[in-house]
């Protein structure tokens, strides 16, 4: 890997980063504090945040990097489920949560997985 792809990937953990972070603080609002709609999305939205999560966290790694990152954002969202309930305010972990937060990582993955291959064909159809 040259320095400047190293350069260019050490440029994309930023909003990687920033990301785990923001899920992290959702995390932890107190539910009470959370509005009652919300409440009813709540799958949809762990699915979502880690869709994106996955997304990032690939396009900040190298390609080869995947394995790695679909088990590091599954353990992040068994452990923020782990976290909730810790939490001295109304948290409690939910297994569903988790599961959607797995099944978010597996589709934000395997979308920026596809979407490569799909670039590198048509770089390749474009050179002929």
């Amino acid at each position: 890997m040259s320095s400047n792809q190293k350069s260019s990937i050490s440029n994309r953990k930023s909003p990687a980063f920033a990301w785990t972070l923001l899920c992290l603080a959702l995390f932890s609002i107190p539910g009470q504090d959370l509005p009652p709609d919300l409440l009813s999305f709540d799958k949809v939205a762990h699915l979502g945040l880690f869709a994106v999560l996955g997304v990032l966290w690939m396009r900040a790694m190298p390609r080869e990097a995947w394995p790695w990152v679909l088990v590091g954002g599954i353990v992040f969202g068994l452990g923020t489920e782990l976290y909730q309930g810790m939490l001295p305010w109304e948290r409690k972990p939910d297994p569903y949560d988790a599961l959607a937060d797995g099944l978010g990582m597996v589709l934000g993955v395997g979308y920026w997985l596809w979407w490569e291959r799909r670039r590198e064909h048509r770089e390749q159809l474009s050179d002929t």
